[in-house]
């Protein structure tokens, strides 16, 4: 299973990051830390750039995710305008 995981996250880190300008990572488990400190070493500088990991308090992402999403595209409870009872497909 670890190696699953391992090839997942290498996989995700030669592809997927290259194709993307930024990736969040919000709301993460306590656990993530410790799982961050062993994989930090296989991924790429570049790689690692374009990871932003969000702070618990949503009321600081509005300044990390404008940059890349109008504020009309993200909820409310995220600093955006979009309502909150909206349904996205």
């Amino acid at each position: 299973m670890v190696r699953n995981n391992i090839d997942m996250i290498s996989m995700y880190a030669v592809y997927i990051i290259y194709i993307s300008c930024c990736s969040m990572l919000s709301s993460a488990p306590s656990m993530f830390g410790m799982f961050w400190k062993l994989i930090k070493p296989l991924v790429s500088a570049a790689t690692h750039e374009k990871l932003q990991f969000l702070p618990a308090d949503k009321s600081n992402w509005k300044s990390a995710i404008v940059p890349y999403v109008n504020e009309d595209q993200f909820w409310e409870s995220y600093g955006g305008t979009l309502p909150d009872n909206t349904q996205v497909i």
